[in-house]
């Protein structure tokens, strides 16, 4: 058994088609997020990506369906950004996303390691959750639930960005804490 005869093993199993939102860690976005949308396309549910492993370099063509809700947690300590720039990393990571998708985003944490602080992840998790599924239910930008999230953010003494796409393709930006 690996993480794809896992993902196999889940969608056997009709557990995927009763999940509101997916969360996925590291391994988990480069292997199991991938193998679901080969399998469902844009059956899968909503999902939050730790590491945004499914927008990396990874060993096989990675088809992201263009209806998607998919939000990335990334870290700017993170090895997986390697020695690129906060500027690349981002650019890399969004190219990632098909042009037609219109329900990605990017929550990039300065201070993250590859594995986020307790208190960042109590900070943001539930509210990543939540606007991924308004996303999904609603096919509208989730901009109040995003507002939260940098409320929350705005409170802490991280720094860093949240990108997610606009209904005209591109991609907003906006930066939080003092940079």
């Amino acid at each position: 058994p690996n993480l794809e005869s896992f993902s196999h093993e889940l969608i056997r199993q009709g557990l995927v088609d009763t999940c509101d939102c997916l969360v996925f860690g590291s391994r988990g976005g480069q292997v199991v997020l991938p193998s679901l949308w080969k399998a469902l396309g844009d059956l899968v549910p909503p999902s939050v990506v730790i590491n945004g492993g499914c927008a990396g370099r990874l060993p096989s063509e990675v088809r992201w369906p263009s209806s998607a809700v998919t939000l990335m947690l990334l870290g700017g300590q993170d090895y997986f950004r390697g020695n690129a720039s906060m500027e690349s990393y981002l650019a890399e990571t969004t190219r990632c996303v098909p042009t037609g998708n219109r329900r990605s985003a990017v929550l990039y944490v300065n201070e993250m390691g590859h594995m986020p602080h307790g208190r960042l992840l109590s900070t943001v998790l539930p509210l990543l959750i939540r606007a991924a599924t308004r996303w999904r239910a609603s096919a509208c930008t989730p901009y109040k639930e995003f507002q939260a999230l940098l409320d929350g953010l705005r409170q802490t003494s991280f720094t860093g960005r949240l990108l997610f796409t606009r209904e005209d393709g591109g991609w907003d930006d906006i930066k939080f804490g003092i940079n």
